[in-house]
């Protein structure tokens, strides 16, 4: 049997979707006018708020890099393997950041098949990827206040999977920080993007996107962190299309290098990809609908240099 991707009707958009697409332009366009011209328009005083920020980065040295993998292998009767690979670099300059993260997971497994063939044994072993998910991520930060700053970030995702080949996507907003100390940090973002997305049912869209995000940081011991990142996008010409990323997780340090995490992440899709299977001929097709959400629980070692 064989695949076919299902066409998804798509209505024209309504005067009113319209309406709301132009107003969704509009307050990206002024949030970037807001970064342009607040620094002039404000003259002194916002220059003396800037004057009086620290410098973003705590260390030393203006940038920091955090790796992560996590590995399980196993053998004998059967085979399965699970590699997951993250990292987070971070580049502080005097009163902006930038930001690069990348998310890497797969996991195989071979079966044997055993047959009898003339009287003799005949084994086949198959691989195949059960699970893929890979994430880049870039951003930069610029404050115009002590705790403000407007931000620029672009993406890409691919989870097969859960049906997305490809989603890219690229906007800005403004952010906050709300808290931000040695022992915890508490940053909010809001903002639009417009997104590309391909799907594996052969269907693709284009569409702006508004989102929001939490990230937080917490110390609760000298050794022990807890942090997390949240961050929802919408469709604003399909408010079906909602999308959910959540990630947490605990770190214990072994020495100043090395840390051990325990994570969390959660991806939730409200309008998930429905798929066609084609049957024989004279057999009338089936459909299924994928999962709304996807999760991976990991315990992995950290490197910070």
């Amino acid at each position: 049997m064989k695949c076919k991707g299902a066409e998804r009707g798509r209505g024209a958009v309504s005067a009113g979707q319209n309406r709301g697409l132009i107003g969704v332009i509009a307050l990206a366009g002024s949030l970037v006018a807001l970064a342009v011209w607040a620094p002039s328009a404000h003259g002194q005083e916002l220059a003396q708020d800037v004057a009086d920020t620290e410098p973003l980065g705590e260390s030393v040295k203006p940038w920091s890099n955090e790796a992560e993998a996590s590995y399980v292998k196993t053998g004998g009767n059967s085979s399965a393997s699970t590699l997951a690979l993250s990292n987070r670099f971070a580049y502080n300059f005097t009163y902006s950041e930038l930001l690069f993260d990348v998310e890497f997971m797969r996991a195989s497994t071979t079966t044997t098949f055993r047959s009898n063939v003339d009287g003799e044994l005949v084994e086949e072993e198959l691989s195949d990827t059960s699970a893929e998910r890979y994430e880049i991520a870039g951003s930069y930060r610029q404050n115009i206040l002590s705790n403000m700053f407007w931000y620029a970030r672009g993406d890409w995702y691919r989870n097969r999977f859960s049906g997305v080949s490809s989603r890219a996507s690229g906007g800005g907003g403004v952010g906050y920080r709300f808290v931000e100390s040695p022992t915890t940090l508490f940053v909010g973002e809001l903002g639009v993007a417009l997104t590309n997305e391909s799907l594996t049912n052969d269907t693709s869209e284009t569409f702006v996107d508004i989102r929001g995000a939490l990230e937080g940081r917490f110390r609760i011991t000298d050794s022990t962190d807890f942090e997390f990142v949240v961050s929802a996008a919408d469709n604003v010409q399909n408010t079906e299309n909602l999308r959910v990323k959540f990630n947490a997780a605990i770190s214990v340090a072994v020495s100043n290098t090395l840390a051990l995490r325990v994570g969390y992440l959660l991806d939730y899709r409200n309008d998930p990809i429905v798929q066609i299977i084609e049957g024989d001929e004279g057999v009338a097709p089936v459909s299924y609908t994928a999962n709304k959400s996807d999760s991976m629980f990991l315990v992995s070692l950290v490197v910070k240099f």
